[in-house]
């Protein structure tokens, strides 16, 4: 079941980043738009990762036929994985609302110091 629930959560988050990444690419003002790297292989990306999130969710599609619905108990973890995305986008608003740069420092986690910063903090 845990496994079932990792392969909706992971492909969805592929799914999303795929989409992320074209909106970011558009919208950039220091990238010039490649069409091929920043458009085509994403929606390719998108259109590869729906069968494999309806598979791994056991969502049947038209026209498919080996992509079934999965016997019970797997077949809660779609509505269970559901309900924990839905209770993690309210408490990330419930947290900007309360505490607006809580939000946005997460994006700096990864973000590396300068070497004068590094040198700085020693």
């Amino acid at each position: 079941m845990v496994g079932t629930a990792l392969v909706i959560l992971l492909v969805a988050i592929y799914i999303v980043m795929n989409a992320a990444c074209v909106g970011f690419f558009a919208r950039s003002p220091h990238h010039r738009l490649k069409v091929v790297s920043h458009v085509v292989v994403p929606v390719l990306g998108i259109a590869a990762f729906v069968p494999a999130w309806c598979a791994g969710a056991g969502i049947k599609i038209a026209g498919v036929s080996w992509i079934t619905p999965l016997p019970a108990p797997l077949s809660y973890m779609g509505p269970a994985v559901a309900v924990w995305i839905v209770i993690g986008v309210i408490y990330m608003v419930y947290l900007y609302l309360r505490d607006p740069h809580r939000v946005t420092d997460v994006g700096l986690i990864h973000i590396d110091e300068s070497p004068a910063e590094t040198v700085a903090h020693r």
